[in-house]
C-alpha cells in the first residue's frame, strides 16, 4: 500500500503543481492517502469532503495499516494540512471509529441518519446540505466512494450498506459546494465495481464522473 501511495502522490503532485485540477479514480479508496498528501503540499488547510457509507477511521493493527478501512484515518493522523474532514452519509462504524469522529475537531460528521430525520422533520436537503458544506473551508478535495449511495445505484460494490444518498442528492451536494463559492481542488471517486452482465454500476460512476468534473471545473473558473 505505501508503494502505491508513493506513485499515486507522485503523479497528482506533477500535474496539480501545474495548477491542474486532478481526479482520481479508484479501485480501492486508500489512493485517497497518496492523492491528499500531495495536494496538501501546495493548499494548507485544505478540507476533505469525505461522502462515504463507512467512517474509514479504522486504527492498524489487526487489519493493514494503510488501507479503505483506515484511509481518513491516516489522512487525519499523517497530513496535519488538512485543517477539516467532513464526512458525510456514514451508516455503518465501530464504536472507535463515532468516539474519534465526534471527539475530534478536525472531524464533522453527518450520519445517515442524522441527515435522514433532518429530512423527515421537514426540512429540504438543500438546507441540509447548507449546514455540510458550512463546516468546510475555502479549498476543498471531495473524496467520493460509491457506496454513499443506496446500493441500487452500485449493486456491485464490495461493502453495499443498506439506506443512502440518492444520485441526485449526491451531485447536489457537490454542486452546493461549487455554488457557495469554495474551490475543488481535486476529487476521488472510489470503490466502483463494473460488470460485464449489468451496466448500472459503470453508468452510475461514469455519471458522477461527470459531475465530478463540471463541478470542479465551475468552482475554478470566476
Amino acid at each position: 500500500f505505501r508503494d502505491m501511495h508513493r506513485s499515486v502522490g507522485k503523479r497528482v503532485f506533477r500535474f496539480a503543481d501545474k495548477g491542474k485540477i486532478v481526479g482520481v479514480i479508484g479501485g480501492d479508496h486508500s489512493v485517497t492517502l497518496g492523492a491528499v498528501r500531495s495536494i496538501s503540499a501546495l493548499y494548507p488547510n485544505m478540507g476533505v469532503l469525505f461522502i462515504d457509507a463507512h467512517c474509514d477511521l479504522r486504527q492498524g493493527g489487526k487489519i493493514f495499516d494503510y488501507s479503505h478501512l483506515t484511509v481518513a484515518r491516516n489522512i487525519i493522523d499523517e497530513v496535519p494540512q488538512v485543517a477539516k474532514m467532513v464526512q458525510v452519509g456514514v451508516r455503518d462504524m465501530s464504536r472507535e471509529e463515532f468516539d474519534l469522529a465526534t471527539s475530534n475537531p478536525r472531524i464533522s460528521l453527518f450520519c445517515h441518519e442524522k441527515l435522514a430525520h433532518e429530512r423527515f422533520s421537514g426540512r429540504s436537503w438543500s438546507e441540509v446540505c447548507e449546514d455540510v458544506v458550512a463546516q468546510l473551508p475555502e479549498c476543498v478535495y471531495i473524496s467520493f466512494d460509491i457506496d454513499a449511495l443506496s446500493p441500487e445505484c452500485c449493486p456491485h460494490t464490495k461493502r453495499p450498506v443498506a439506506g443512502g444518498m440518492t444520485f441526485d442528492e449526491a451531485v447536489c451536494l457537490i454542486n452546493l459546494v461549487a455554488q457557495s463559492g469554495r474551490r475543488i481542488i481535486g476529487f476521488d471517486l472510489t470503490e466502483i465495481v463494473p460488470t460485464m452482465d449489468n451496466r448500472v454500476d459503470a453508468t452510475v460512476g461514469a455519471r458522477m464522473l461527470v459531475k465530478l468534473c463540471a463541478a470542479a471545473l465551475k468552482s475554478n473558473n470566476r
